[in-house]
């Protein structure tokens, strides 16, 4: 794969990284605050949360999916980090792993189509 404009193709996967880590941040104060019954912080949670999902349409979709095969590429590592440290994986984080895993071989497909532009 190659792109004339590299530097900004990397601009915009950087942009739709950081959402998607912003994203999983604004659910983990969602967990927290439940968790703890903090209703404001909740509420500011929830509020982040739709804002980083808003945000990452208008980041542009294609973005979003290509990303997803980077973080796929993180998993063997998450794994064996857990294990070494001897805590289990939970079935949410397997669940989100299946999920992001599934968007990725979306991202291949459609980049292989054509869909994708890179």
């Amino acid at each position: 794969l190659v792109t004339s404009n590299a530097y900004d193709f990397c601009s915009e996967l950087d942009v739709s990284a950081s959402l998607v880590c912003y994203l999983f941040i604004c659910v983990y104060q969602i967990q927290y605050s439940s968790r703890h019954r903090e209703g404001w912080q909740l509420a500011v949670g929830i509020v982040a949360a739709a804002f980083q999902l808003f945000a990452l349409v208008l980041a542009g979709w294609q973005y979003t999916l290509l990303i997803m095969i980077l973080y796929t590429a993180g998993f063997g590592f998450y794994i064996a980090a857990s294990r070494g440290s001897g805590r289990r994986i939970g079935a949410g984080e397997w669940t989100a792993m299946g999920v992001i895993a599934a968007l990725a071989a979306v991202a291949v497909v459609l980049t292989c189509r054509g869909v994708i532009s890179v």
